[in-house]
């Protein structure tokens, strides 16, 4: 999806991006998946971009880590200093 690297997922309590600039499909008030991607820009400056990969789910069925990655909850985070 991205031609960053891909760096962990975070779980975010509403249908909003952690950067606050994209929409999922998923429910406003039910928990939403994503994947974190650390991408540089043409400055050499390093971002984050974000993909919902999982709408809907239950938080508590999720440890601290998603496919060997490490997974974050951006209500307990701020994800930006986490990465």
């Amino acid at each position: 999806m991205s031609n960053g690297k891909l760096v962990g997922y975070v779980m975010t309590d509403s249908n909003v991006s952690p950067c606050r600039s994209k929409v999922s499909y998923g429910a406003s008030d039910q928990c939403q998946l994503w994947e974190v991607y650390k991408i540089k820009d043409n400055y050499g400056e390093t971002d984050l971009e974000f993909y919902c990969v999982e709408t809907n789910v239950d938080e508590k069925e999720y440890g601290n880590q998603y496919k060997n990655l490490p997974l974050f909850r951006n209500w307990e985070c701020n994800i930006y200093r986490e990465l």
